[in-house]
């Protein structure tokens, strides 16, 4: 499924003329989301104005098994 993936997000940002960064994404099998017919992988570039979008992924795919926690700034 990744390499799938892969090479169609290859081919659609080059078809936009955009470059594709796979390293900005969770791409291993294991994250990607199907939902309605595609599939998606989450950016790993988020932050907290990210997460009401993050929750409705979380609500619409429940079996993605997607979680998140704050993490103190020391940490």
């Amino acid at each position: 499924m990744g390499d799938d993936f892969m090479g169609a997000a290859q081919s659609s940002k080059a078809a936009s003329g955009c470059v594709f960064r796979p390293k900005r994404l969770f791409i291993d099998d294991e994250h990607l989301i199907d939902i309605e017919g595609k599939t998606l992988a989450i950016n790993n570039q988020w932050g907290f104005p990210s997460l009401p979008l993050i929750d409705q992924i979380i609500s619409a795919v429940p079996n993605a098994k997607i979680s998140y926690k704050r993490v103190a700034e020391s940490e």
